[in-house]
């Protein structure tokens, strides 16, 4: 085919606007225009101005992705950098004084004066125990009875208020005289306002179908700026939920929590202590516990911090939707079943190798996944992404892991 075939318009404009060069390669005849059409310049503009804030944007992301990449370089991350990034407010938490005796605490402004005495250096975001009215409730139930219990605790507090559960040693004197062998409950009410106590707060307490529970109802909302530093006085609001197990009770089949910002939940001398199903659920705050020992364990905050470690026998699950999440789970278990996840956060997993083999999944929806290990060579991926890693650790076998973030990073550390 030639030129003047394939092109019979372009006689006229050659005579038009002179003569043209034919292409010297035929393939282009179909394709090559001399004479392009005439364009709107403003379109043209446009398109330009478009490309060049869409490559900006690019470069922006970029450069942001590199930097998000290399702050998950660590193969140990930093737990207290965590916290100190995504909960300030938590990095300053005084350590709680567990070694208290209950048989001491009265009604009266100076109950659980040990436990004050730990709060005496608090930052001044948190209102202080010492200088605040109180009101302590107990209850009491036989394990024999009952080995299903449930705390709750509603209501809108003010920061460093805290649960804990602990267990009755030798040496570790935690039990009332008369009611050595039965389950405590300790709800002790702090407030600036000394009728606050009874107006704002109510109890309640059931037995029935074999679960015992506690609920504490406090004011709904109330009208404070939770921020302030240092906060009023008169608008401090805080609790202290305590449960004591006896020395006598090495098994205990269900314990339930369902918190209202609660500034830390936590154990002490836990070691001798399993439980069948722990499940916690906190609106705000953190669960932290250095040991605990469960078949089941079900942690839950909406935003706040999951950090410790854990010993489950069967399956572990933790949730965090906007916060941190710094967890070591250490089990022996041939058949264990661990799901972290998060929403909006840093969701960091450990796992000691010498007990652990199997599958793994860690996904992010928008962040970076890192699967971290001792010896690199036990590492097996099957897909590998800078936002999925899927494969086992070592060999497969009846164990697992699942980590998903939606927005965040996932760590997965084999130590």
């Amino acid at each position: 085919m030639t030129y003047q075939e394939a092109s019979p318009k372009m006689m006229e404009k050659n005579e038009q606007y002179g003569s043209l060069e034919t292409p010297s390669d035929s393939s282009l005849l179909y394709t090559y225009d001399p004479y392009p059409k005439k364009t709107n310049s403003h379109a043209i503009q446009w398109i330009k101005k478009s490309s060049a804030v869409i490559g900006i944007a690019l470069l922006a992301g970029f450069c942001i992705g590199t930097w998000y990449s290399s702050s998950f370089q660590s193969t140990t991350p930093n737990y207290q950098n965590s916290v100190e990034t995504c909960h300030p407010e938590y990095q300053d938490l005084p350590e709680l004084n567990l070694s208290i005796d209950p048989v001491e605490s009265d009604s009266s402004a100076s109950s659980m004066g040990d436990i004050k005495a730990s709060y005496e250096s608090a930052p001044p975001y948190f209102c202080e125990y010492t200088e605040l009215f109180s009101r302590t409730e107990r209850f009491f139930f036989s394990p024999e009875d009952f080995q299903n219990t449930s705390l709750f605790v509603n209501g809108s507090y003010s920061r460093g208020s805290t649960a804990t559960i602990s267990h009755a040693t030798q040496g570790n004197k935690t039990t009332v005289d008369g009611e050595e062998d039965k389950v405590q409950v300790i709800v002790t009410l702090y407030a600036g306002i000394d009728k606050n106590l009874d107006e704002l707060f109510s109890f309640e307490t059931s037995d029935s179908n074999g679960q015992y529970a506690v609920k504490v109802q406090g004011p709904p909302h109330r009208n404070t700026d939770r921020n302030r530093e240092p906060p009023n006085l008169e608008d401090c609001l805080l609790y202290h939920l305590h449960i004591i197990f006896p020395a006598s009770v090495k098994t205990f089949e269900q314990l339930h929590f369902s918190l209202s910002q609660v500034s830390l939940l936590t154990g002490d001398h836990l070691q001798a202590l399993s439980f069948g199903l722990l499940n916690a659920k906190v609106a705000s705050g953190l669960i932290r516990f250095d040991e605990l020992h469960a078949d089941h364990i079900q942690l839950k905050v909406a935003s706040g911090v999951i950090a410790g470690t854990y010993q489950p026998n069967t399956n572990f699950k933790a949730k965090t939707v906007s916060g941190t999440n710094n967890i070591t789970v250490a089990s022996e278990s041939k058949s264990l079943s661990i799901h972290a996840s998060c929403v909006s956060c840093r969701n960091t997993l450990t796992i000691p190798s010498e007990n652990f083999m199997g599958r793994f999944v860690a996904r992010v929806i928008a962040g970076v996944v890192r699967v971290n290990a001792v010896n690199s060579k036990d590492i097996h991926l099957k897909t590998h992404s800078i936002r999925y890693q899927e494969g086992y650790f070592k060999e497969p076998s009846e164990s697992s892991i699942t980590m998903h973030t939606t927005s965040g990073g996932a760590i997965l550390n084999f130590v």
